[in-house]
């Protein structure tokens, strides 16, 4: 029996979920509702671009890889221990005044999917790592994903983009015209896995390998961000390296051909 994070699972263990508004009439507590007034007042007040909240510094996703590049293409504003800079409410000041949210994981594997995404909830942008990790949890256009660009400029090309033309920016809260903003805190995980377990009706079920079970099937990838950034680091560092060559050869060329010129006077 398993219980994770994962979809695979016999019992899931996530952190949140989205709920359709069909539903809402099952639910004990008041369920939060954006009407699209909200939504178009929520985004008129936002003035500022990009931000992360981080306490995370050195990640196996090296997440702070792909941030530090993109921050040389755009202004990304960083809070939390590892820049040092605090904010009292940091999750109404995000919503409240920027566009997009950094919703990195410190970890890439499938259905990995924690609190740090789920600020979307709260009218904000949330730019993920692999696209992958979050097509079956969330509606898509809901979240932008880095490895859908060609680049980290591309990307940060794109978000100014968003930042100038409202009406596309707007479509990334489609989603509230059908579900709930509801958060959902699933605490009843446990009881779901007792209720599984004494289910007599339910047929034996068997993992012979547990650990294959999890490693294989978790599909992490260390470095995600890291490996990244290096193909188009890298990219951008041969054409700067290219370029230089040029103005290299360029002034060699220059230099020799006024050199046969003075000989050819001399002579």
């Amino acid at each position: 029996m398993t219980l994770t994070y994962r979809l695979d699972s016999d019992v899931i263990a996530n952190y949140d979920w989205m709920i359709s508004k069909q539903t809402v009439k099952f639910l004990i507590d008041p369920p939060l509702v954006y009407s699209w007034d909200q939504v178009l007042s929520a985004v008129s007040q936002k003035t500022k671009l990009v931000a992360e909240l981080v306490s995370n510094c050195y990640t196996d996703s090296k997440r702070e890889e792909y941030t530090a590049e993109l921050s040389q293409f755009i202004s990304v504003d960083s809070y939390g221990s590892c820049s040092g800079i605090v904010c009292e409410d940091c999750n109404k000041m995000l919503a409240d005044d920027y566009l997009f949210y950094l919703a990195f994981e410190n970890s890439v594997c499938r259905d990995y999917v924690t609190e740090k995404f789920w600020r979307m909830k709260k009218l904000i942008v949330p730019i993920v790592l692999r696209k992958s990790d979050y097509v079956n949890i969330v509606p898509e256009g809901s979240f932008i994903a880095i490895d859908q660009f060609r680049s980290s400029k591309d990307l940060a090309n794109y978000l100014r983009y968003l930042s100038v033309n409202r009406t596309e920016y707007l479509n990334y809260f489609e989603w509230t015209k059908h579900f709930l903003a509801s958060s959902v805190q699933n605490y009843g995980y446990f009881c779901e896995l007792c209720k599984t377990i004494s289910d007599d009706v339910l047929p034996p079920k068997v993992y012979e390998n547990i650990e294959k079970w999890w490693v294989e099937g978790g599909n992490c990838q260390i470095d995600f961000a890291e490996q990244f950034v290096s193909i188009h680091g890298a990219s951008e560092k041969r054409k700067l390296i290219i370029l230089l060559l040029i103005v290299v050869v360029a002034l060699f060329m220059t230099f020799h051909s006024r050199r046969i010129t003075k000989a050819t006077e001399i002579v």
